[in-house]
């Protein structure tokens, strides 16, 4: 008999601004992503977990990740995130972390193998795996041999202009 298989949702760029209310592009993100987990609960289709990827913040700021922390721990399930080039670290550990929100980089999950992998770039606004992030994906396949492995990796990469 086969188990049950894992319901991932995975969201990206979420950009949440400090600001109710506040648009990016014309968009107000949180609002967007509010519309979108709303219809995610109703659905019949019960995810296990949600994988947040990158700039989960557009602004870094306390207030940002409070509003997010907000909107993800109102959904009862685990939720995994890893930081994109706008989000800062000490304002995610500081403000999102805790409850059912992990910062953790690597989630066993019964027969499952999660890893997430930080492409931050420091001062920049494109991603990239670092040989440090290189070696800890080498480093976490080789710990759980055996189980199915997820890589999630939050990159723009760098676009060389002509």
């Amino acid at each position: 008999m086969n188990p049950e298989p894992l319901r991932i949702v995975h969201i990206t760029d979420t950009h949440i601004l400090a600001e109710p209310g506040a648009e990016l592009y014309g968009v107000d993100s949180f609002a967007a992503l509010a519309s979108l987990l709303a219809v995610m609960q109703r659905d019949a289709w019960t995810p296990h977990l949600l994988i947040a990827t990158g700039d989960l913040s557009e602004d870094g700021s306390a207030a940002s990740y409070q509003r997010l922390r907000h909107l993800l721990t109102s959904l009862g399930l685990p939720v995994y995130c890893i930081p994109g080039n706008h989000d800062v670290l000490t304002e995610m550990h500081a403000h999102l972390k805790g409850g059912p929100i992990h910062l953790e980089r690597r989630v066993l999950w019964e027969s499952w193998h999660i890893v997430l992998l930080d492409s931050q770039v420091p001062g920049q606004g494109h991603g990239s795996l670092s040989s440090k992030e290189l070696n800890a994906l080498e480093a976490a396949l080789q710990e759980a041999p055996g189980h199915h492995t997820f890589e999630f990796i939050p990159i723009k990469p760098s676009v060389a202009r002509v």
